[in-house]
């Protein structure tokens, strides 16, 4: 009996020792780079690009990125699961705080990969694509070198983020760049419009990174292998209030997603906020007025292909 106490207390004491080792490894190991492809990329900026980038920053960048004054010079995010207390960037036009100092092919990987110009990852709840084209990522970047007010330069200096011993582990083992080709990434012809449709959802406006499963389970290569592809169940932190709030089930199903509503009624909750019962929607669903109807009427089409789901759990009603 003593000698099996003895062993399993020397096994006891190896295991604390090997566990202790990993997190004095995680703790000190710097976080890892990788190469930064600088294309010397020139994006041309246009009214029409301009017009377009400013779509998608209010989808993709705005609900994280805004400040109280208006600009997207970044903000405090609540704990996120363990990782820390978490910052969104600064992304106006200051050359010190913002993105000043990037030069387009930086930014346009950055948006490809998730890798910064000193060759660090972001934080993979940041917006990163394959899926979108060449020229939606163009009119983004045309976008935040605009003179909108939103991207001029701001000093907000945004703290820097500090890790946990989980983030690092994470930083480390799991969170990796999206793969980079370089291959030219072109959206559907419109007149295709269920393909454009689906274009809209994965690329342009990315619809399934909130309407899935969850982030963690989400594929940026294969969004339609990402868990409960639009059929809800990712779990969104409020910044504002703290709560946690269930994305809703935007599949066909007339009892738990969408099945039930007509046209008009879609393009009501997109452009406006409201869903079929006259309620308004909840962030992080904002209204987008700006989308075409024409789009928002592919995005229906598309929608009503994709197979019906059940709730994963009690989501908030569209």
């Amino acid at each position: 009996m003593k000698k099996a106490l003895k062993i399993t207390g020397l096994a006891a004491g190896v295991l604390i020792l090997i566990i202790s080792l990993a997190i004095a490894w995680f703790q000190l190991k710097p976080l890892p780079t990788y190469d930064v492809v600088d294309s010397g990329l020139k994006v041309e900026v246009t009214p029409e690009r301009v017009h377009t980038g400013a779509l998608i920053s209010a989808n993709l960048c705005a609900v994280c990125h805004m400040a109280d004054d208006g600009t997207l010079s970044g903000r405090q995010i609540e704990d996120v699961d363990g990782l820390g207390k978490i910052y969104s960037a600064n992304i106006t036009q200051h050359k010190v705080y913002g993105i000043g100092h990037y030069t387009d092919g930086e930014l346009f990987y950055l948006f490809r990969t998730g890798v910064k110009r000193d060759g660090h990852l972001v934080l993979p709840m940041m917006f990163s694509s394959l899926q979108m084209s060449d020229e939606d990522l163009f009119s983004l970047i045309a976008f935040l070198r605009s003179d909108d007010p939103a991207v001029q330069p701001s000093e907000n200096i945004i703290p820097r983020y500090k890790q946990t011993f989980l983030s690092k582990m994470l930083f480390n083992l799991a969170f990796k760049p999206l793969p980079w080709s370089g291959t030219p990434v072109v959206a559907p012809d419109k007149n295709d419009r269920i393909a454009y449709g689906a274009y809209l959802v994965k690329g342009r406006h990315m619809c399934y990174e909130c309407h899935s499963g969850s982030f963690e389970t989400n594929d940026p290569i294969n969004p339609e292998n990402s868990a409960r592809y639009l059929g809800g169940g990712t779990e969104f932190l409020d910044i504002r209030t703290g709560e946690v709030i269930t994305i809703p089930n935007i599949t066909p199903d007339p009892e738990h997603g969408i099945g039930d509503y007509s046209l008009e009624e879609f393009i009501t909750a997109v452009k406006y906020g409201k869903n079929n019962e006259g309620r308004m929607l909840r962030f992080p669903m904002m209204p987008f007025a700006g989308v075409d109807s024409s789009d928002i009427t592919a995005i229906y089409q598309y929608l009503q292909t994709v197979p019906q789901l059940g709730p994963p759990t009690e989501a908030a009603n569209m």
